[in-house]
């Protein structure tokens, strides 16, 4: 693996407007991610977590230029996809592609599999009708499938077997990136091992630079090299993922981690659960978003956005208290 960055994202936002007399006066917004920086090489994965309502998604929306960001930059080998105009985007959606949570929704039901993939290598001019049929065969080989399931339109299909459909049909196109957004979320725990184990597979043999969005560490842990913790649309932790679960530096960390079911800390005790919901976006707290569900919240965390600071080689926290290092589950000066 290399370490040539494919992926560099600059101080991204994105910010939603609010209807006027809903929530707010007419002009409001909802900061849906805000100054997130990050740098994804080559055929490395980043995993992204966080609580639902977190800009989980919307960062993975951003990174694909789904959506456009409102503030900072976002390269993709080099090219600024900010302001890359249609053909730029044009070529950029070959190799860059979305697996989603639900892959019902991203599948054409009235279109039979074989046909969906070959679509898609087409449209791209990687294949052509004499072609594709031994293309989609190979495909549906790689992620579990039989070549003759190319016949079955979707609904024919398991909630794991069209997940790996969905893996398939983003393959298809020979991309460089994968967005993997809650892709084992919605599938049995037995089924979710299957597909991860799948993913990783991949990613390894196709050295596959992927970002993995999941709201469970556990999950993030069996694929990803690094690991970026978001909270109400802010970075909180940034950092290798072992190092990041053996040694969290930020609260918000620590609460995710101690989310894990049946998890229990070195000394014994019981993982406490995180108290409290979620802040609306709409009106986020002051300072530190995460500072009003904080232990260890000072007056001062109301005051200041803390910045991303490194604490170690490659280890960043946002979090205004020096002497918090948390391992363990115990709090070190």
């Amino acid at each position: 693996m290399t370490s040539r960055p494919l992926v560099e994202v600059e101080g991204v936002g994105r910010r939603f407007p609010i209807r006027p007399g809903l929530f707010g006066r007419a002009g409001a917004h909802v900061h849906a991610v805000q100054d997130v920086s990050f740098v994804l090489a080559t055929g490395a994965v980043l995993g992204v977590v966080g609580e639902s309502g977190s800009g989980k998604s919307t960062l993975g929306r951003l990174v694909l230029r789904l959506l456009p960001s409102s503030t900072g930059r976002i390269r993709f080998d080099g090219t600024d996809l900010t302001t890359a105009g249609p053909d730029s985007l044009r070529r950029f959606r070959r190799h860059a592609q979305m697996v989603f949570q639900d892959p019902y929704s991203s599948l054409n039901p009235r279109m039979r599999v074989g046909a969906a993939l070959a679509e898609a290598m087409r449209v791209h001019g990687l294949a052509n009708r004499a072609t594709a049929r031994d293309r989609v065969a190979d495909l549906l080989e790689s992620v579990g499938l039989k070549p003759d399931h190319r016949d079955r339109l979707p609904r024919a299909f398991s909630g794991g077997q069209r997940q790996r459909v969905a893996i398939a049909r983003a393959l298809a196109v020979e991309p460089r990136l994968i967005v993997a957004d809650e892709p084992v979320s919605a599938l049995d725990v037995s089924i979710q091992a299957e597909i991860l184990n799948l993913l990783k597979g991949l990613q390894e043999r196709l050295s596959l630079t992927m970002l993995f969005i999941s709201h469970d560490l556990a999950v993030v842990e069996l694929i990803a090299d690094r690991v970026l913790v978001l909270y109400l649309g802010r970075v909180m932790e940034l950092g290798p993922t072992a190092q990041v679960l053996r040694m969290p530096r930020h609260p918000y960390t620590r609460a995710l981690i101690d989310a894990v079911p049946g998890r229990r800390r070195a000394d014994g005790s019981r993982a406490r659960p995180l108290a409290g919901e979620i802040p609306s976006p709409i009106a986020p707290p002051s300072g530190c978003v995460f500072r009003t569900r904080c232990p260890f919240a000072q007056p001062a965390c109301a005051e200041t956005v803390p910045p991303l600071t490194e604490v170690a080689p490659g280890h960043a926290k946002a979090c205004l208290r020096d002497d918090l290092m948390l391992e363990d589950g115990r709090q070190a000066a």
